[in-house]
């Protein structure tokens, strides 16, 4: 018997939305594309060339506020770190 494929995360699941609910909503908010409207509303837009865009769905985003909390956490074990010495 094959195993069976394993099902895809979605951002349903509101453990992981509390863990980085608020950056989710920061990251939504920066790149909301008024250009662009549907389920692909955001965009990465180049600084060197703004008619460039990336469109970005809810799991790019999704993953960005999930970077931005693992950063933040870094930063402060790091300080931590830093100011034991």
């Amino acid at each position: 018997m094959a195993p069976e494929p394993a099902k895809k995360k979605t951002d349903s699941n509101k453990a992981t939305n509390f863990a980085y609910g608020e950056e989710l909503r920061i990251v939504k908010e920066k790149l909301k594309c008024e250009q662009h409207n549907g389920p692909n509303r955001w965009c990465y837009v180049s600084p060197n060339d703004p008619a460039d865009h990336v469109k970005l769905g809810l799991e790019e985003i999704s993953l960005w506020a999930r970077k931005l909390v693992s950063l933040h956490i870094g930063f402060i074990i790091l300080a931590n770190i830093i100011t034991e010495r």
